[in-house]
C-alpha cells in the first residue's frame, strides 16, 4: 500500500491542474474598503476603455476623464466649475436646474429635527444673508419685491400688530359708511363716523352721545346730532392780530332766537363795540337813553343842528345844564329866539341865564404849541389837550434837523401835507391821507392822521411802516376856532 501513494498523490495534483486550467478565474474574494459590498467571484469586469494592460503580468483600471465628479473623500464636486448641474432637462436652467417631468416635489430641504442652523441660506459672494428660513419655518428676506417696487418687511397682523405705534402719510378708509373709533383702557370709546348723502358726526360710542354732526350743507351741529342746540355754516377758530384767541362766527348765526332774554349786559360788550352800524334807524329812544348819559363827548361836533330842534317853543329846564366857576350848576331854560337881523342866544354867565341878542362879528381863536414823536414808536393814538377852545383846524409844522420835514393842516375829515424825504431830501412828496408825514423811504416811515376835535383837544392817529430812522422829531401846531 505503501508503495502505491506516491502514485495516488500524483494522480489528485494532476486532475487538480486539469480542473483548474477549465475555469476562466478563481478569486477569492472582492470588496469595497469599508467591507460593503463584497462579492467571491471568478471574474472583475471594468467599463470599456478603462483596462490597460502593462504587459508585465499586471493591468490598470482608471476613470474616464469625462465623468465630471471628484471624490476627495469630504466632499463630491464638479470637476470643473463652469459646469452647470442639470436634472431632469438636457437644457441649461442655470447653475443648478431642476425641470420637473411628473407631478411631484422637484426640491425639498429637510432639516434635522433638534437642529439650530439655518437649513436654507440664499447669501452674496461675500457671506451676507439675503434670505433664510429657520428649521421652524421663519423667513428672513431684507426686501420683498410684490411687483409695486422691493419693500422692506415688518412683522405684520392685519398689516400691522395692534400693539404697535403707527404713523402713516395718509389715512384713507373707504367702503360703505366707514368707521374710525378710539378705545381708552378704561375709558369711553370715541368714534368718527360717515354716512350716506355726504354728512358725518364725532360720537361717544359708550354713552350714544352726538358731539359734533356735519350735514351734507356743510352745516355743522353742535351737540344733540342733527337737531343740536346750535347750528351755524361755520366756526372759526383764529387769532386777532394780537395773539388773543378768538371765535369767528357767520354772519347772521346768531339772532335773537338764539339769545336769551337780557343775557347780554353791559359786560358783554367791548368798549366801542357798538357803532351807528350796529344800531338801526329810529332803533334807540328815549327809554334807551339813561337820564344825563348823553353829555357833550357823546355828540360829534356839529352833529345837531337847526334840523335836529323844534321849530318852536322852548327847551324845557331839565333839558339844559349850566355851570361855571361863579354859581353852582343848575338846570336852565333856553328861550326861543327868532334869527332875523342878526339876532343869536346869548348866554349870561353871571346870571346864568339865556337871552336873545345880536350877533357881532366873528373872530378866530387859535393856539400853538408842540408835542414831539417817537420815530420807532408803535402805531397808537395820541391826544393833545390843554388848547382851551375846541379846535375845527389844525395847522401842523412836523420836522426833524437836518432829516426831514414838511407842513400839513387837518379839519378832521380831511388830511394834507408835504413833505420833504430823509431818502431825497431835494424833492417833496404831497400826501392827500396824513396831514404828518415822517418819509425814511418809500417803505419806512411815520405818519399821523388829525382829528377827533373835542372841548380844549384833538388826537393824532399815528401809523408806523416798517422800521423809520430812529430819532425824535418835533411838530409844531396851530389849532384854531375859526
Amino acid at each position: 500500500m505503501r508503495r502505491f501513494a506516491p502514485a495516488i498523490i500524483a494522480s489528485l495534483l494532476l486532475a487538480s491542474s486539469v480542473w483548474a486550467d477549465s475555469q476562466p478565474g478563481a478569486l477569492k474574494a472582492v470588496e469595497e474598503e469599508d467591507g460593503s459590498p463584497s462579492c467571491f467571484g471568478y471574474l472583475i469586469k471594468v467599463s470599456n476603455t478603462t483596462l490597460t494592460d502593462n504587459a508585465d503580468g499586471t493591468c490598470s483600471v482608471s476613470i474616464p476623464a469625462g465623468s465630471g465628479w471628484t471624490d476627495d473623500g469630504a466632499s463630491v464636486s464638479l470637476t470643473t466649475n463652469t459646469d452647470n448641474v442639470i436634472l431632469g432637462s438636457d437644457t441649461a436652467l442655470g447653475k443648478l436646474g431642476i425641470d420637473g417631468d411628473t407631478d411631484e416635489i422637484q426640491l425639498q430641504v429637510q432639516g434635522f429635527s433638534t437642529q439650530t442652523t439655518l437649513p436654507l441660506v440664499v447669501e452674496q459672494s461675500d457671506g451676507t444673508d439675503v434670505f433664510t428660513v429657520s428649521n421652524a419655518g421663519a423667513v428672513v428676506s431684507a426686501t420683498l419685491d410684490t411687483g409695486q417696487g422691493p419693500n422692506e418687511l415688518y412683522d405684520m397682523n392685519q398689516n400691522v400688530q395692534t400693539t404697535d405705534d403707527v404713523t402713516f402719510k395718509d389715512i384713507t378708509s373707504t367702503g360703505t359708511n366707514p368707521n374710525i373709533t378710539l378705545q381708552h383702557t378704561g375709558g369711553d370709546a370715541f368714534g368718527f363716523h360717515t354716512e350716506a348723502g355726504s354728512r358725518a358726526y364725532l360720537n361717544n360710542e359708550t354713552d350714544g352721545v352726538h358731539y359734533l354732526h356735519f350735514g351734507a350743507g356743510h352745516e355743522l351741529d353742535l351737540g344733540g346730532g342733527a337737531s343740536g342746540a346750535l347750528r351755524v355754516p361755520f366756526i372759526r377758530l383764529s387769532t386777532d392780530g394780537t395773539g388773543n384767541d378768538e371765535v369767528q362766527l357767520p354772519v347772521d348765526s346768531i339772532g335773537s332766537a338764539e339769545i336769551a332774554s337780557d343775557a347780554v349786559g353791559n359786560s358783554e360788550i367791548a368798549a366801542d363795540a357798538v357803532g351807528t352800524s350796529e344800531i338801526a334807524t329810529d332803533g334807540v329812544e328815549a327809554t334807551e337813553i339813561a337820564a344825563g348819559a348823553v353829555g357833550a363827548s357823546e355828540i360829534a361836533s356839529g352833529a345837531v343842528d337847526a334840523g335836529d330842534m323844534a321849530t318852536t317853543g322852548t327847551i324845557a329846564d331839565d333839558k339844559v345844564f349850566v355851570a361855571d366857576s361863579a354859581t353852582a350848576a343848575t338846570w336852565r331854560t333856553v328861550t326861543e329866539c327868532t334869527d332875523t337881523g342878526g339876532n343869536h342866544l346869548n348866554y349870561t354867565q353871571s346870571t346864568n341865564s339865556f337871552s336873545c341878542g345880536t350877533s357881532s362879528a366873528s373872530t378866530a381863536n387859535c393856539v400853538i404849541g408842540t408835542f414831539t414823536r417817537d420815530l420807532t414808536a408803535a402805531s397808537g393814538t395820541v391826544t393833545i389837550s390843554g388848547l382851551g377852545i375846541t379846535p375845527d383846524t389844525v395847522f401842523v409844522i412836523p420836522g426833524q434837523a437836518d432829516k426831514r420835514g414838511g407842513f400839513g393842516v387837518s379839519n378832521s375829515t380831511t388830511d394834507y401835507s408835504m413833505t420833504r424825504r430823509e431818502d431825497s431830501p431835494f424833492n417833496w412828496t404831497v400826501n392827500s391821507t396824513y396831514a404828518i408825514n415822517f418819509v425814511t423811504d418809500g417803505s419806512n416811515l411815520q405818519q399821523g392822521n388829525i382829528g377827533n376835535f373835542v372841548s380844549g383837544a384833538f388826537d393824532v392817529v399815528w401809523t408806523k411802516t416798517g422800521t423809520p430812522t430812529a430819532g425824535t422829531a418835533d411838530v409844531f401846531y396851530v389849532a384854531c376856532n375859526i
